[in-house]
Formats: C-alpha cells, structure tokens, sequence
C-alpha cells in the first residue's frame, strides 16, 4: 500500500512538473548544440523589435554539431547561459560578445542557406574570454619557445584562431605549441625571421 502511495506522488510530482514547466537546470546545448564556435560579430540593433538582436557563429562541424558557420538570431525566450565549474548558470543576452566561444542549441525552422540563419533556444558561453585576451595572456610564455618569432590572431577555415609565428618549422619545435588555448585553437604559419626597424 505504501509503495502504490509513494508511485501515484511521484507520477502527480511529475505531472505537476510538465503542467508548470519546470526544466532541467543544465541547459540541453551543454550535450546537444547545433554549433560549436566563436562569435565573431554581435548586433543588438533590434532590442525595440522583440528580438535582442544576432549574432555570427563560426566554428567547425564535430561532436556531433550539425553546422559551421551561422546567423542566429536572439530573441526574448533565447536562454543565455555561462558555463562555470559547476554546471552553467543563467546570464544575460548582454554578456555575448565577439571572440567568446560557445555553442548554441536552435529553436524552428532553419534556413538552409550557407551560412545557416537560425533561432536561439539556448547558448552557453564556453570561454568567457575572448580570444585576443586569451592571446595576450599566453603570448610571452609563447615567445619565450626558441623559434616563435611572433603571436597574433588570425583565421583558419574562416573561423579565428591564435596564430603562432616561426622562422622555421620543426616536428620538435611544434611539439612544444600547444594545439589549443582555453578553448581557442591554435595554428603555427613559417614566416622566417622577422625583422624589426
């Protein structure tokens, strides 16, 4: 009898859950984004409209993401998230800004041009940093490797990426160049020795 009580509670509980709306606390972009990326431009022209504004997302397709390169549009019900130690916690549309990676889960129809436009259910911030200040805070730790003649930012299948000059390219110099920064990755480009005036 107690067991029966106990089941027909918990189905109430949980009936009363859907009717009221509950969700989960961790946002389902955290396990199913549609793109992973960085932001590369952001525009809030259209607060007065009912539509926070866009933004442009270009990464590249893995981990089960389904697109590169996107428009997506932030609208009031789009659910703004940073991702912390603990899980992610709720912040607003505001704290989008261009060079943050993160990863946006859509909402209805997606237009099928290239690049794709779409709708934001949800968008978690995966590095609050941008990348030029994740540049800036390891480019004397990259100089310090012999051979680095120069750190800056760049592009890479369209998409940014921190770029590390050498004078001459090596299987032990690359070795020591990290493949990634915070969550920004990280190509190497042969320049030869710079010269400075």
């Amino acid at each position: 009898m107690r067991q029966t009580l106990l089941s027909a509670l918990a189905a109430l509980l949980a009936l009363a859950c859907v009717l009221a709306g509950c969700s989960s606390s961790q946002p389902a972009a955290l396990t199913k984004p549609d793109i992973i990326g960085t932001i590369t431009s952001v525009s809030f022209s259209g607060m007065g409209k009912g539509s926070p504004g866009a933004i442009f997302i270009e990464g590249k397709i893995a981990n089960g993401t389904h697109y590169d390169k996107a428009s997506v549009t932030i609208t009031k019900d789009t659910s703004v998230f940073q991702q912390s130690g603990s899980g992610a916690v709720g912040v607003p549309a505001s704290m989008l800004a261009e060079g943050q990676k993160v990863q946006a889960t859509f909402t209805g129809a997606v237009a099928q041009s290239y690049p794709v436009q779409a709708t934001a259910r949800e968008i978690v911030i995966l590095s609050a940093k941008t990348i030029n200040s994740v540049k800036d805070e390891n480019a004397a730790r990259l100089m310090a490797i012999k051979g680095v003649v120069g750190v800056g930012i760049g592009k890479s299948g369209g998409r940014q990426v921190i770029v590390v000059f050498v004078a001459q390219d090596s299987p032990a110099l690359r070795s020591q160049i990290p493949k990634t920064l915070e969550g920004y990755e990280v190509v190497t480009r042969v320049t030869g020795a710079i010269k400075t005036q």
